[in-house]
């Protein structure tokens, strides 16, 4: 059974994309994620992936990655774990660069969110790199 996006929080219901995977549609759609993505770091996200912790430097860069996207949705992480099927610590722990996704999490919060893994990943792997990481 394919999942449920939760309801945007003006009441709105989010509306599904492609065939089963859901997604983002209306005024906030693929294109809205991208731009996201796009955006150069900010100050707090640039010291927040240059601190000095045991998380690898593209975990952290996910982390970001992920705020973002669900940012640009207008989403709360309660929404996003809902929609991914995971709980909102969880998400909030990515975010925070507290836990290391496994690649099946990365998955369900790529398909919560209706973007694709491999374009978060690459971003990610992009940054990274400008990083020296």
């Amino acid at each position: 059974m394919p999942r449920r996006r939760p309801a945007k929080e003006d009441g709105e219901s989010s509306a599904r994309h492609g065939s089963e995977a859901g997604g983002v549609s209306g005024g906030r759609g693929r294109a809205a994620l991208v731009a996201a993505l796009e955006k150069p770091l900010t100050r707090e996200e640039l010291a927040a992936l240059q601190l000095a912790n045991q998380v690898p430097l593209p975990v952290r860069v996910l982390a970001v990655g992920f705020r973002r996207l669900r940012e640009a949705l207008g989403w709360s992480q309660e929404a996003l774990a809902q929609a991914a099927g995971v709980s909102r610590q969880l998400v909030s722990q990515v975010e925070k660069a507290e836990h290391s996704p496994a690649w099946m999490t990365t998955d369900k919060l790529c398909d919560g969110l209706g973007f694709g893994h491999w374009r978060l990943a690459r971003w990610a792997k992009k940054i990274a790199r400008k990083l020296g990481g």
